[in-house]
């Protein structure tokens, strides 16, 4: 699949939440006013999805972006009502890694379109040492951090996602559930990491 066919997809999903009262509405309702958030009907196929208008369950649609974007309605709203290609803060294209469906109702109904990424909000995960002692910031559901404006990240895979958490002095979740994950997931790396040590024993001769 081509990044031509992503926005393809993408713009798809955007059509029946910007035309469709109903829809729109229930979006609303959530706490969110980001431009970027579509409804399809799909398929899971364990952690990926197929579209289906037909058969298919109603989910949200997100695109997985290459970096920071226009998330508040009033400066991405015209421009993706006109063509769904998602801005960098700047006003310039961003490419879009992936899709990701979720549901609202189901905080464990998340799935990938083909498996292209680990977290919503990648770049934010990322520890450059200077960060001016800036916690970084974790949400429990995709719902949670589209509502914050995309600020911080939500993890999709923590098989990867873990190595990037590491480095942090501090992280700050918006759950109890989900802080006791980071601290597993981080002890259960650290085991990994430590080199084992041999035994050592003395033996006269």
């Amino acid at each position: 699949m081509t990044q031509l066919d992503l926005y393809a997809e993408l713009g798809n999903a955007l059509k029946p939440a910007y035309e469709e009262d109903k829809i729109r509405s229930r979006i609303f309702d959530l706490g969110i006013r980001c431009p970027l958030v579509g409804y399809q009907r799909i398929i899971p196929e364990k952690a990926h999805y197929q579209p289906e208008a037909e058969s298919g369950e109603p989910f949200l649609i997100y695109p997985v972006l290459s970096g920071p974007h226009m998330c508040d309605p009033e400066s991405g709203k015209a421009h993706a009502r006109l063509k769904p290609v998602p801005l960098d803060l700047d006003g310039r294209p961003v490419s879009v890694v992936d899709l990701v469906a979720f549901r609202p109702d189901r905080p464990d109904a998340v799935y990938l379109r083909l498996g292209n990424a680990w977290a919503l909000g990648e770049w934010e995960c990322r520890w450059w040492g200077d960060q001016a002692g800036a916690p970084l910031r974790l949400h429990s559901t995709p719902t949670a951090w589209i509502a914050s404006y995309c600020a911080g990240a939500y993890v999709l895979d923590w098989s990867l996602a873990v190595n990037e958490i590491m480095p942090w002095p501090e992280v700050v979740c918006d759950t109890l559930a989900l802080a006791e994950k980071v601290e597993a997931e981080v002890k259960a790396a650290r085991r990994r990491l430590t080199p084992k040590v041999p035994k050592v024993l003395v033996k006269e001769a």
